[in-house]
C-alpha cells in the first residue's frame, strides 16, 4: 500500500501469489481487500500493520473488480 500524498510504503502486503487485479479500501480507511493474485483470492488487510483479517476464494474464474458495500461490512 502506498500513502499517495508522500509516496512512501508504510505497510507492504505480500500475500498473494501473482499479479493483484483489483484493490480497494474501506470507508473509513482502516481495511483494505485485494483480489486476484493467480488463485482467485480475496484479502481483506489491516490497513494500520499490512495483518491479513480475512481470506476468501473466488468461485469466479477471473477477478477484475472488488468493492466494499455502503455498510463498510460487505463486500462486492
Amino acid at each position: 500500500m502506498t500513502d499517495v500524498k508522500t509516496g512512501a510504503q508504510p505497510v507492504l502486503v505480500k500475500e498473494h501469489t501473482n499479479t493483484v487485479m483489483a484493490a480497494n479500501r474501506s470507508v473509513d480507511g482502516a481495511r483494505a481487500v485485494t483480489a486476484g493474485g493467480g488463485n482467485n483470492e480475496i484479502i481483506v488487510w489491516d490497513t494500520k500493520d499490512g495483518a491479513v483479517v480475512r481470506k476468501f476464494q473466488s468461485a469466479s474464474k477471473s477477478l477484475w473488480a472488488v468493492g466494499w458495500g455502503k455498510d463498510g461490512k460487505s463486500l462486492a
